[in-house]
């Protein structure tokens, strides 16, 4: 697909690490210029996830969300059982996972980093090229403390 710059959209994969658990590949974003801000690099990973979600055919996927739907989202769609039949699933309200997701990338509950070099404000426009690395590192609540 070309965008308005004339060239195709680059395909930028978005890795998941966490402390003590293997890298992940969460998504591949398609991006249509180069030139990216923290806040729309991180919209776009949620929207991504949130869209495919319910088209997925593996649901373990949703434990790798950047932001989780919250409970009553999971309440109204429920749990999947091979038993029944399908539901129509009811889409997640992205707009709240956006923000709650910029909330978590703000309060530290999330970094990132592209090319091994951290960013450090929503506001801050990251160059991306074919070969860029866009990685999310999760912290994780210590038990007990």
């Amino acid at each position: 697909m070309l965008s308005m710059w004339g060239h195709s959209d680059m395909q930028i994969d978005c890795i998941d690490e966490q402390p003590g658990s293997a890298r992940q590949l969460a998504v591949t974003l398609s991006v249509a210029a180069p030139d990216i801000s923290a806040r729309d690099l991180v919209r776009a990973r949620v929207e991504i996830e949130a869209e495919g979600a319910f088209a997925a055919e593996e649901p373990a996927r949703i434990r790798r969300w950047l932001v989780q739907p919250d409970a009553i989202e999971t309440l109204l769609n429920g749990a999947r059982d091979p038993f029944l039949p399908p539901r129509t699933p009811k889409l997640p309200d992205i707009e709240a996972m956006v923000a709650t997701a910029l909330e978590g990338f703000e309060s530290g509950s999330f970094f990132l980093f592209v090319d091994d070099r951290q960013v450090t404000s929503l506001d801050e426009r990251i160059l991306l090229r074919a070969t860029s690395e866009v990685v999310f590192l999760k912290l994780v609540a210590l038990k007990g403390g």
